[in-house]
């Protein structure tokens, strides 16, 4: 049995960055995506990427606050 984790749907992203505000502030209570453990970025043709960083600890806030469904968990 593999393990759950999240994964992003480019397709969806809007790169809003509602997961990156919303993971910093359950974690830091600010409003900070600097600090936040999920990183959206473009690359120079305009897609979106996301980035899991190592201090993630699954907690979904990011999944539930996507408004677009980019991030799933599964």
């Amino acid at each position: 049995m593999s393990q759950k984790r999240i994964i992003f749907v480019p397709e969806n992203c809007r790169i809003c960055r509602t997961c990156q505000f919303m993971c910093s502030f359950h974690h830091f209570h600010e409003f900070n995506p600097s600090k936040a453990f999920i990183r959206i970025y473009e690359d120079e043709e305009g897609n979106p990427h996301a980035e899991i960083l190592d201090g993630c600890d699954s907690c979904l806030k990011c999944v539930e606050s996507c408004p677009y469904g980019a991030l799933r968990y599964e």
